[in-house]
């Protein structure tokens, strides 16, 4: 086949895109993991006691293919963590606050117990844009940083008032009942 001929030169263009497009398909499939970001999941998992359901999180194979996680194509930063009614008892990990691209936290339906981290806000994780918490056992009052545009909290333990911030704050979604909360 001779690459003069203008329908061959097209193919074989064609195959060349076909190849880089596989190749970043690969990679958004999971091949990327950034190497702080793994670290920090599993120092989450070791928090949470190495549960079962929490497997194939290990160093071998790429954060971005595990369950629960999602990142972001080109970087390879995780961008969304979900453990989801895994009837987990512990507190909730501080290693969270080391996935600094995080935009979707969901840790709903466990029974992590504890004070709501003051490390889940704009601070730390500035890119959160929504927390959820509901349905496990986590106590005492909602830190003024927990601004985050939908905040679900329901079910779980907390006192106080909700914070004055919450004023100023642009929520979409905002879920506190079933919780010893008053207001301002």
């Amino acid at each position: 086949m001779e690459l003069s001929n203008p329908f061959c030169h097209t193919m074989a263009i064609l195959l060349a895109v076909l190849l880089v497009a596989a190749a970043a398909t690969t990679e958004a499939d999971g091949a990327l993991c950034d190497k702080s970001d793994k670290a920090a999941l599993l120092a989450v998992k070791s928090a949470l006691g190495n549960p079962p359901a929490l497997s194939v999180w290990n160093s071998s194979t790429p954060c971005c293919s595990w369950d629960g996680v999602s990142c972001d194509a080109i970087t390879g930063r995780v961008t969304e963590l979900t453990v989801f009614a895994l009837n987990i008892s512990a507190p909730v990990p501080a290693a969270i606050a080391n996935l600094t691209k995080l935009q979707i936290l969901n840790l709903a339906y466990n029974q992590l117990y504890g004070p709501f981290p003051s490390f889940l806000g704009p601070r730390a994780l500035p890119d959160l844009t929504f927390l959820r918490l509901d349905g496990n056992r986590l106590s005492g009052a909602i830190p003024p940083t927990a601004t985050v545009f939908n905040l679900l909290l329901e079910g779980n333990l907390l006192t106080g008032t909700l914070p004055s911030t919450f004023g100023a704050a642009a929520f979409g979604e905002v879920g506190v009942a079933g919780n010893q909360l008053s207001c301002c």
